[in-house]
């Protein structure tokens, strides 16, 4: 099943509440307090009920989220 339209909506409001938050490579799945570019996307989504990143490990990459199977490349 896709994602809604409210799906899109709360995903860009989390991720706009995380501006001004550190920024870091070393940052983990687990973790609340820094980000890296696609670690924010996942997150983002993560908390709408999709988990874009099928591997499973502690970080996530660009190549996860193109990779997974819900994710739609234009």
């Amino acid at each position: 099943m896709g994602a809604a339209n409210k799906d899109y909506s709360n995903a860009v409001a989390f991720a706009k509440d995380q501006v001004g938050k550190p920024y870091s490579l070393a940052a983990a799945k687990d973790q609340k307090i820094k980000y890296y570019c696609s670690l924010l996307v996942w997150k983002s989504w993560n908390r709408q009920g999709f988990d874009l990143d099928g591997n499973g490990v502690l970080v996530v990459t660009p190549a996860d989220l193109e990779k997974d199977s819900q994710t739609i490349v234009y």
